[in-house]
């Protein structure tokens, strides 16, 4: 995924739960949601205590007294754009960032149809909803209302029918 950070151009690729490449080289970054729009992250054994107020596809972070903007040039927003997981006729509903479950919109064994509503995750004080990105039934509910996520971690699978 390709980022703005400042007037910098990035490219940020998730490696595994804590573990995450930035232009070619490796960092170790745990997150942790606080309260509103405040966040506890630990990289590489450091800790930082950032705010972050966010829009559409554009955020500003703030780190002590430093405020910098970071753009994504693919949409977080609108998950229904992603590329949905699909692994032997199932689908994994994931968010691409740590967040809080604001609704859970299905039951286990429920049909559901492509675009209905299936999640929904605040992710930097903003709601994102995810919609099923195939017909069939879902097999699977990983978390709850009110739960922390992290990023990438499968919350709702879903098999076709």
């Amino acid at each position: 995924m390709r980022a703005k950070i400042g007037s910098k151009s990035v490219e940020i690729e998730r490696i595994g739960k804590d573990r995450f490449v930035i232009d070619g080289k490796e960092y170790r970054v745990d997150a942790k949601s606080l309260r509103d729009s405040h966040y506890s992250l630990t990289i590489e054994g450091y800790p930082y205590q950032v705010k972050v107020v966010g829009g559409e596809d554009e955020f500003h972070v703030t780190v002590g007294e430093e405020e910098l903007a970071v753009q994504f040039t693919e949409s977080l927003r609108k998950s229904s754009d992603r590329e949905p997981d699909l692994i032997d006729g199932k689908a994994f509903i994931r968010s691409p960032l740590p967040g809080i479950v604001v609704d859970i919109g299905v039951e286990l064994n429920q049909a559901v149809r492509r675009g209905e509503k299936i999640i929904v995750v605040e992710t930097m004080k903003m709601e994102n909803e995810f919609l099923s990105p195939i017909d069939g039934r879902v097999t699977e509910i990983s978390v709850a209302v009110g739960d922390d996520i992290e990023a990438e971690q499968n919350l709702v699978t879903i098999e076709s029918s």
